[in-house]
């Protein structure tokens, strides 16, 4: 853990340094190297500590069924592989119930359930299965919103139809299936909601702005739901993690959605930024993206299990320390600091077409 965090925290060091090197002023610098200090104290203090708890689950796992959404691939299917491992009754959502996951998630004994969260009549559908397989003397005792997609490409690149799919899906049919199985929940004291939101919903990265919108959505009604839920002992948790290696975050995928982007953006827009511009975003994009994805899936799944199953569970989870460290520090910093470091090696160098041999400080702002 120690030798871990301590990379982590001399990277972001670096990072820190070779930006503020370029110019930003003293008293900023000065509350910025506290800021790392006391990070790095707390870091050191934390690798000495005694290591993660031993998990303190609540009894009788095999009343506390679940069900999880966007389990095709991705956490969704390794955390229905693992709650079934434990006993505990599984209902998975997929897209497509003849998928390869679809079917090993059946063979292994979880109920597959075929949902498209973007259409009510098929949610509804879901929640009647549900109930009914369930009977009388079952309940439901934890939903877990994971379903979820992801588009690239800068604001001017992405179309009006993208940012209607991204947050059709992840915002409004995350909404949609919640509303849904609420009256199921409801019918169990301690019951609970499960959100896979991202860090993307705490911070925006440079050609993210579609998935960013859709995740700080999500955790916004993730904290209404909260507080709307106590008075009926509903507890609400959100996962949190920041970019792990799924098909959703693929460098083809990535890829592939940055040049369907691209290619249907208008040809006064592609002018102005020009091919060299894109494909340079694009190598830059895909190289921060493969070196940034975590393969080590396995401590969001704990967390997951943690958020459906602990005697006390958090409202947040952030998988891994150095990324908890990461993301307060991003989320904690001046908001100009902030767009530097999270721009650094995503915005290319290279000026778009449009001001090619202009100084950008000569533009007139009027």
């Amino acid at each position: 853990m120690l030798s871990e965090s301590c990379k982590i925290y001399l990277g972001w060091f670096v990072a820190l340094v070779s930006v503020l090197w370029v110019g930003i002023s003293r008293r900023l610098i000065a509350w910025t190297g506290t800021l790392i200090i006391s990070a790095y104290l707390a870091i050191w203090g934390a690798a000495f500590s005694s290591g993660r708890r031993a998990a303190n689950f609540i009894p009788n796992l095999s009343k506390r069924a679940t069900f999880i959404t966007g389990c095709d691939t991705g956490f969704g299917f390794k955390l229905a592989l693992y709650l079934n491992s434990m006993g505990i009754p599984v209902y998975a959502g997929v897209l497509n119930q003849n998928s390869d996951g679809a079917e090993e998630l059946r063979t292994k004994g979880c109920k597959v359930i075929e949902i498209n969260i973007t259409n009510q009549k098929s949610v509804e559908e879901a929640v009647e299965f549900i109930k009914f397989d369930l009977g009388d003397d079952k309940k439901l005792h934890a939903l877990v919103n994971n379903a979820g997609i992801a588009e690239y490409g800068q604001v001017e690149w992405t179309s009006m139809e993208t940012f209607h799919k991204v947050l059709e899906v992840n915002t409004f049919g995350t909404v949609r299936v919640t509303k849904a199985f609420l009256p199921l929940l409801r019918l169990k004291r301690g019951s609970r909601v499960v959100f896979t939101a991202s860090v993307s919903g705490r911070y925006t990265l440079p050609g993210f702005s579609a998935y960013s919108m859709s995740k700080h959505a999500v955790i916004s009604f993730a904290d209404a739901l909260r507080k709307e839920m106590k008075p009926f002992k509903i507890s609400v948790h959100t996962i949190q993690p920041t970019a792990y290696t799924t098909l959703l975050s693929s460098t083809e995928n990535i890829g592939n959605s940055l040049q369907s982007q691209w290619d249907k953006t208008e040809p006064e827009v592609k002018k102005s930024y020009g091919e060299n511009y894109f494909q340079t975003f694009k190598t830059l994009y895909l190289k921060g993206s493969k070196k940034l994805s975590k393969t080590n899936s396995s401590e969001v799944i704990d967390d997951m299990v943690d958020a459906i199953l602990s005697k006390e569970p958090k409202i947040t989870y952030i998988p891994s320390l150095s990324k908890k460290f990461m993301v307060h520090m991003l989320t904690t910093i001046p908001m100009e600091l902030q767009d530097r470091i999270l721009s650094k090696n995503i915005i290319p160098d290279v000026p778009p077409a449009g001001l090619a041999g202009t100084d950008i400080n000569d533009l007139e702002i009027k």
